[in-house]
Parts: structure tokens; sequence; C-alpha cells
């Protein structure tokens, strides 16, 4: 398991990374997941494969994980983030269009400002996010849990996300 708690990857370009063995979304996969528990990725261009990454407490403000085409023939431009705890991370502004986040925790996560157009928020939970201003617009909504959020009446696009019907409240 890669240990990258508390450090400090300011600006940094981590493209192309996978730190586990497994390519689904599995509970093996989550258990070789990265620690970046409370690290500095603030302006960092993340392309990866991190299942079940712990993200808790980092600081992503203005860091860039949306859809990224390294080559022409580049078949899944995503960034995944499946089953990654963001509980109380700072995203602030950050770009995370058409990102992989389904079963994610953003327990109490500063979303503010961030883009999530076209993002997999499948069963993701939001309980105490703020989202004031981030957008939603084609994200898939399907079992997210909207409790408690900061912000909820100032964020954008949530009539044009999918699957808002099946929002957890």
């Amino acid at each position: 398991r890669t240990n990258f708690s508390g450090a400090d990857l300011r600006g940094a370009s981590l493209l192309r990374l996978s730190v586990t063995t497994e390519l689904d979304l599995n509970p093996k996969a989550a258990g070789e997941a990265p620690n970046f528990a409370g690290a500095d990725l603030s302006g960092a261009r993340i392309f990866a494969r991190m299942v079940g990454a712990n993200l808790r407490g980092a600081d992503l403000t203005g860091a860039r994980l949306g859809n990224y085409r390294l080559t022409v023939i580049e078949l899944h431009p995503h960034t995944f983030l499946e089953m990654a705890d963001l509980s109380g991370a700072r995203l602030r502004g950050a770009e995370l269009y058409g990102v992989r986040f389904a079963w994610a925790k953003f327990v109490g996560a500063d979303l503010s400002g961030a883009d999530l157009t076209g993002a997999d928020l499948t069963g993701a939970d939001f309980t105490g996010a703020d989202v004031t201003g981030t957008k939603f617009d084609g994200a898939d909504l399907a079992q997210a849990v909207f409790r408690d959020m900061k912000g909820l009446d100032r964020a954008i696009g949530l009539d044009k996300a999918l699957n808002r019907d099946r929002i957890v409240r």
C-alpha cells in the first residue's frame, strides 16, 4: 500500500498513475488503495486509477482531475476514484468533470465552485458537504446521498443531472 499521507504534492502531475493490481471495482483493489490523507495536492494534474484511495482531509483546491487524453487512442480518458474517501477534503474550484466517483465519500468535504459535470456520482455520500456553486450538469446522481449539505440551493445544473429523482435525502 503506497503512503503519500501528508505529502506536499502541490502542482504535481500524476498522469497514468495506477496503484492497484486490479482493474475492476472490487474489495482487493480497495485494499491496495493509496493513502493521500492530509496531502497537499492543490493545483495538481491527476489522471489516475485509484480505487478506494484515502484522500481524507487532503487539499485538492484547484486540482484538475477531469477527462484527459494523453494519446489519440486513449480508451478510458477518465480518472477513477470509485470508493475513495474524500471526507473533509478541500476541493474548492477543482476540475472534476467526468471523474468516476461511484460510492465515494465526500462527508464534510468543501466542493464549493468545483466542476462535477458528467461525473459518475452513483452512491456517493455528500452528507454535510459544501456544494455552493458546484456544477452538477450531466452528473449521474443515482443513489447519491444528499443530507445536511451546505449551499445546495446555490449548486449549478442539478436540473440537468442524471437520475436526480434517485437521490437519497
